[in-house]
């Protein structure tokens, strides 16, 4: 939270505002990744694709699929594949700024991560759904303001059930996946 702070504050106007500026891709590069790793735990629909496969046999990366069959992409277990993450368990942003690490994934498995398709939660192309920038755009606004103004933490009481990590919040996978958010603490930063 704080290196996002530290990318947030320093893209604010004289008069507090966030400058519109920071929204773009170059200078808002760790807000973007924290948002990618987000979605790559719990991504905002776990199955993009159901098809039914009725002209011929297809290959796809080496396996045959019979004519007639349904074909389910589900995004959300190649996210937490350990042969495809490093970590999974981590949530861990910087996975998506490091250039060296992306070249790496190139001619593997896990380049299925850097994929138009999986990298952005809305889609790609002419099927993109249309309201995808407008989304972005709040979530990115709606994120960087809590941050700006709020110091976030879990909130902790003697009788509360306190998380040792993110795989500890409980959640429900359906056609999203749902988690229940945990009760946080907000401090107001000066």
């Amino acid at each position: 939270q704080e290196e996002l702070f530290k990318e947030i504050s320093s893209n604010v106007t004289t008069d507090g505002h966030l400058t519109e500026e920071y929204f773009s891709k170059a200078n808002s590069a760790y807000l973007n990744a924290v948002l990618r790793e987000n979605h790559r735990i719990t991504p905002p629909i776990a199955l993009n694709l159901t098809k039914e496969n009725v002209m011929d046999e297809i290959e796809i990366h080496g396996e045959t699929i019979p004519k007639q069959s349904m074909v389910i992409c589900d995004t959300r277990s190649v996210g937490m594949d350990p042969a495809i993450v490093p970590e999974p368990n981590a949530f861990d942003p910087h996975r998506w700024l490091d250039v060296e690490q992306v070249k790496s994934r190139k001619g593997t498995p896990a380049e299925v991560l850097d994929h138009p398709l999986y990298r952005e939660p809305f889609s790609a192309g002419a099927r993109k759904c249309p309201g995808s920038r407008v989304a972005n755009y709040e979530a990115k606004i709606m994120l960087s303001q809590l941050v700006l103004d709020w110091k976030i933490s879990l909130a902790s009481t003697d009788d509360e059930n306190i998380y040792e990590s993110w795989r500890d919040v409980p959640y429900f996978n359906g056609l999203t996946v749902q988690p229940t958010v945990p009760k946080l603490k907000f401090e107001k930063r000066e």
